[in-house]
């Protein structure tokens, strides 16, 4: 069993200037630190998933957020602004990206959107695939996707994500948002191109579909 090289690329290289920073990274994290500021980080599914609110809903249209800032455009939002820490002459933007989809194989692999929890920590690194291995035997597993912020139902897991055919995963389908940090056209000086930062290429999601259901573990899904 190998894992998806093709799609390896997706996953999240933060700039140095983040990696050198030492401060909260998350948005439950980061609005915490924020004074007089509203939040219900516990009740939240970006909470529950363990993923940022801007990758799993940026993209929906303003009053389909469930977000504790009420903002309907994330580019607003006080705590993106303090993750990315736009300079004087940049703005966030957010754009949409479709996932990277691997080419048929008839080798067994492990989709790179794949991932596996332990207590609070990910399984990543080269003993990653060996983890998955041993999860899917025991049968008793934290599994989630990366594109999505779901839990999954481990026969999806055997049938689709650990498997020959991980290019057929219905969420491959979908579009998931990007934050970056773009130059002000009005900034830039003659002769030097913008210069596109990314934060994160931990994807995003839309609301789900009725084919993206039936990968969803209804036992770990919650309410909200």
């Amino acid at each position: 069993m190998q894992e998806d090289r093709e799609t390896r690329g997706a996953a999240a290289k933060e700039p140095a200037r983040e990696r050198s920073a030492g401060r909260p990274r998350h948005c439950w994290e980061i609005v915490r630190q924020i004074p007089g500021l509203h939040f219900n980080c516990e009740e939240c599914y970006a909470y529950f998933v363990q993923q940022d609110c801007w990758t799993l809903w940026a993209l929906r249209r303003p009053g389909f957020k469930p977000c504790c800032q009420k903002k309907g455009d994330c580019t607003e939002c006080v705590v993106l602004n303090e993750r990315m820490r736009p300079l004087v002459p940049e703005q966030i933007e957010i754009e949409r990206k479709a996932p990277i989809r691997p080419t048929p194989t008839s080798a067994k692999r492990v989709c790179s959107y794949l991932q596996l929890y332990q207590g609070n920590e990910e399984v990543e690194g080269d003993n990653k695939n060996a983890a998955v291995a041993r999860a899917l035997q025991v049968r008793n597993a934290d599994l989630r996707c990366r594109l999505r912020g779901v839990h999954l139902d481990m026969s999806y897991v055997n049938d689709v994500c650990v498997s020959r055919h991980v290019e057929e995963c219905v969420f491959l389908d979908v579009e998931r948002p990007e934050v970056r940090v773009r130059e002000l056209p009005m900034a830039k000086q003659v002769g030097q191109p913008s210069v596109k930062r990314p934060l994160d290429k931990s994807v995003g999601t839309l609301p789900e579909t009725g084919d993206s259901k039936s990968a969803v573990s209804n036992s770990t899904k919650p309410g909200r």
